[in-house]
């Protein structure tokens, strides 16, 4: 029987986790930003919630940038890579500037291209090492930010 992984790579003030199908979350928020990718079609992304736990905006999009401490659900059947970066960090205030006055964004559909998305699928094979996840790491926010 074959199972399908996920991973989480650690470093300091950066997370990376790539996911397994069926990405859904409850309304949550972290100190963390994050960005999220959906490797095999859009994701979800719901804000703005009202006092019963309500969301008042619900939109989708293949690739999302959001700011620290924002409430929000993830909503994903596929496969979703997360990147959570320290909000204090030089990578964070290169990005932050992008972020819209509810806190998140969109990022152009073609910064999440086959490309992109085919790199992140490797982090789903064996013998997958912090070293090449480090690199696809660093070409990653080089590709979208720079």
């Amino acid at each position: 029987m074959e199972f399908e992984k996920s991973s989480l790579f650690i470093w300091r003030g950066r997370i990376l986790y790539a996911g397994l199908e069926g990405y859904t979350t409850e309304p949550h928020r972290h100190y963390a930003a994050s960005l999220l990718l959906g490797l095999d079609e859009p994701i979800g992304l719901a804000t703005d919630f009202d006092s019963g736990g309500s969301a008042g905006t619900r939109e989708s999009a293949r690739c999302w940038l959001l700011g620290p401490n924002l409430e929000h659900q993830s909503l994903a059947a596929g496969r979703v890579a997360v990147i959570q970066l320290d909000p204090d960090s030089a990578r964070f205030a290169a990005m932050a500037d992008r972020l819209s006055t509810a806190g998140y964004c969109r990022l152009d559909p073609e910064l999440a291209d086959a490309q992109i998305t085919g790199e992140l699928a490797k982090l789903y094979l064996d013998g997958v090492d912090c070293g090449f996840a480090d690199g696809l790491f660093t070409e990653l926010l080089h590709r979208l930010f720079v």
